[in-house]
């Protein structure tokens, strides 16, 4: 809603993908959590997809962002998506991963990761003087990073994290809530300086 209403009339052509991007993440949510709960069907092949769509939006985004301070963006972006085209495509004809493809998703994790401190270092190095609240490609990768950054940490703790809490709550499960509201709420943010920056320019 809030990326709807904040970027539904920006003219850059970025923005307006994130408004698509975010119905994609809401579909896939819904349909998964029905697939899963409601017809006890596995729901891998759907997220499976989904990756593909994540990993093409967030390179879009950090090759955005990146190449306005940076000559290596395009190189680095391809190189990332190269990477991960090779290992989702093992899974599906080499290793035939079943269920979702976890590999493909950690290497992405990690390379997100690397994407964003590398933008933060060519944005910090830049001369321009930025007024960090009003910046609003600094808190998308901000999001990303702290969404990411954490989930990878998870992924080295997965045997101290699955503890159960509740009957049907891990430790893990509650970090992850946690993880998703960072990140969606930085998003939030950013979609907010992004309509108060375009209402500057009409």
């Amino acid at each position: 809603m809030i990326a709807f209403i904040s970027l539904r009339g920006d003219h850059k052509l970025f923005w307006k993908l994130a408004i698509a991007y975010m119905l994609i993440v809401c579909g896939t949510e819904i349909s998964g959590r029905y697939i899963a709960r409601i017809m006890h069907q596995p729901n891998g092949w759907l997220y499976n997809i989904f990756l593909v769509v994540q990993i093409g939006f967030l390179h879009v985004a950090l090759f955005k962002f990146i190449s306005k301070y940076s000559g290596y963006a395009k190189a680095i972006s391809l190189a990332s998506v190269g990477l991960l085209a090779l290992i989702y495509l093992s899974e599906i004809f080499y290793w035939r991963t079943s269920g979702f493809y976890i590999t493909t998703y950690k290497i992405f994790s990690v390379n997100a990761i690397l994407l964003s401190l590398f933008f933060f270092y060519v944005f910090i190095k830049q001369k321009e003087y930025v007024i960090l609240k009003h910046d609003a490609e600094f808190w998308f990768v901000t999001g990303i990073l702290f969404f990411f950054f954490g989930g990878t940490v998870m992924n080295f703790l997965y045997n101290v994290l699955i503890v159960p809490i509740t009957p049907d709550k891990t430790i893990k499960s509650y970090i992850n809530n946690v993880l998703i509201i960072l990140l969606y709420g930085f998003w939030s943010y950013s979609f907010i300086c992004r309509h108060r920056v375009a209402k500057l320019h009409t």
